[in-house]
Formats: C-alpha cells, sequence, structure tokens
C-alpha cells in the first residue's frame, strides 16, 4: 500500500505543477517495494517529470530501468523512443540508439520497431522493417499488413532486404 500512498502524493504535486516534489514521492513510490506492479509506474511517472523538464537523458535512465519490470514493454519502449529523438536528432544516430531495445527475429518487436520509425518519418528504415515481416512464415502476417498501411502502401516491396542488426 505504501508505494500506491506515495505515488498518490507525487500525482498530486504533478497536479499542483510541483515536480521538483512529485519526483521526491514518485521515487519513493519505486523504492520503497520493488515489484513488477507498483515499481515500473512509478519509475516510469520519474522519467515522465524529467522528460517535462527538459532533461531527457535521466528520463531515458528511469524509462530504461522499468524496462526489467514490465512485461509488455510497448509503452516503455515508445517512451524510451521520444527521448532518443529528443536526444539525437540526426536520423541515423537515433536509430542506432534505437534498434539495440528490439528484437528483429520477433513479429511483434519488429512491427513496434517499424511504427516508431515510420513515425519519426524514417520510411525507409521502416520499409526495411517490413521486408523482413514479410519474411516471417505465417499464413496472416497481420504486422506486416498494418505496417504497409500505416505508410500507405497498396503493397509492400519484395523483401530485398533485412534489418542491419549491430
Amino acid at each position: 500500500v505504501a508505494p500506491i500512498a506515495y505515488g498518490a502524493i507525487g500525482d498530486a504535486y504533478v497536479e499542483l505543477g510541483n515536480l521538483k516534489d512529485a519526483l521526491i514521492f514518485y521515487n519513493k513510490a519505486a523504492k520503497i517495494s520493488a515489484n513488477e506492479f507498483t515499481t515500473p509506474i512509478y519509475l516510469m511517472k520519474v522519467g515522465f517529470v524529467h522528460e517535462q523538464n527538459g532533461d531527457y537523458n535521466k528520463a531515458l535512465d528511469y524509462y530504461i530501468k522499468s524496462l526489467s519490470y514490465v512485461k509488455n514493454k510497448v509503452i516503455t519502449i515508445g517512451n524510451i523512443a521520444s527521448c532518443l529523438r529528443k536526444i539525437y536528432k540526426d536520423d541515423d544516430l537515433f536509430y542506432y540508439k534505437l534498434i539495440k531495445f528490439f528484437d528483429c527475429s520477433n513479429k511483434d518487436s519488429l512491427y513496434l520497431f517499424a511504427k516508431i520509425l515510420t513515425n519519426n518519418k524514417l520510411y525507409e528504415k521502416s520499409l526495411l522493417c517490413v521486408d523482413k515481416l514479410f519474411e516471417f512464415d505465417d499464413k496472416d502476417n497481420w504486422s506486416a499488413v498494418a505496417c504497409c498501411n500505416k505508410l500507405g502502401l497498396k503493397q509492400a516491396p519484395c523483401a530485398v532486404n533485412v534489418i542491419p542488426l549491430i
């Protein structure tokens, strides 16, 4: 109960615009009882407050810490991508910093990667993901189709390239 109580106090401080005190209580909430339920929530909230303060490197650190606690990493990786984009304006550097958070042999991970690349207007790199998605041997390849739809393509390009993994 204590993490939730501290977190609620942090939420109240955010509502009041007092981000400094919100950080104190979110940190307490994250540290008081490490578990898979509350810890990632409050680590994410600490990251969010740092992001609101313009401290993207600290925000990124907290988002990365929360990854070890969560099973569904979609929101966390979205936050990581947002911070990385704010830190790295260069498209190639952003791409190479981002790729390490994805398993490009996993269809769902690859789809999320393609979606983030598309949202950041890195269409050529996103198309490489689409090519890779079509290599998966399943009858209902919704990931590749969804990527094509998001990119406004009627059909996907031929699978020629794969994502260069580092």
